[in-house]
């Protein structure tokens, strides 16, 4: 009977070949197939790479939605992921790749539900954000037109507050950009100490 360890490292390969195959694909129905034929080797790296490689798939194929069949197939990946981040064992970059990621018409109620997770999760974990994390979080948000709560972007700000003197110019100027599209305005102390680096980087 094969040991524990035996056990171990054949789900570590497993995840590795499965990590190579979504990054050298460029066929969706195969990255369905490989995803939600192998959910059990779907760990929070492999997550992530898969949200960016269906999102980098559609744009160069000029696909903008999923189809039904789809869209179906895809909550499944959707919902592994949203238990994942229940778990907090995705880390706040790959939460915001993920939210980068997730443009093209996804099932609704696993989109929302994933969310609503990253949400949650990020409120948790918000001391572990970087200020091009929360660029690309807010960012994400915009441009899938989903409007976080109050209280997921209030622990992002105080995040950034303590990060903000090492930012750089286009992370300040995304910031502030997505704020005010969020019809969001940050405090003065804040809006102080990033609209310097933009200037500076102009």
């Amino acid at each position: 009977r094969g040991s524990s360890k035996d056990t171990i490292r054949d789900g570590s390969e497993k995840k590795k070949m499965v990590s190579d195959k979504i990054y050298h694909t460029f066929s969706i129905p195969y990255l369905m197939d490989i995803t939600t034929g192998n959910l059990d080797s779907m760990d929070h790296g492999n997550i992530a790479s898969a949200f960016q490689r269906l999102s980098q798939i559609m744009a160069v194929g000029r696909r903008h939605f999923l189809s039904e069949a789809e869209r179906v197939e895809w909550a499944k990946v959707m919902d592994i992921a949203t238990e994942m981040v229940h778990r907090d064992e995705l880390s706040p970059k790959e939460m915001s790749q993920i939210i980068t990621s997730m443009g093209g018409g996804f099932e609704k109620s696993a989109g929302l539900r994933l969310l609503d997770a990253i949400e949650h999760s990020s409120i948790r974990q918000h001391d572990a954000f970087a200020s091009k994390t929360i660029a690309h979080f807010l960012v994400g948000v915009v441009n899938i037109r989903y409007t976080p709560r109050k209280e997921t972007v209030d622990a992002l700000l105080e995040r950034l507050s303590s990060v903000s003197e090492s930012c750089e110019a286009y992370v300040a100027a995304n910031i502030i950009w997505a704020l005010r599209k969020l019809e969001l305005k940050p405090d003065a102390d804040l809006l102080h100490t990033l609209a310097p680096h933009v200037i500076r980087g102009a």
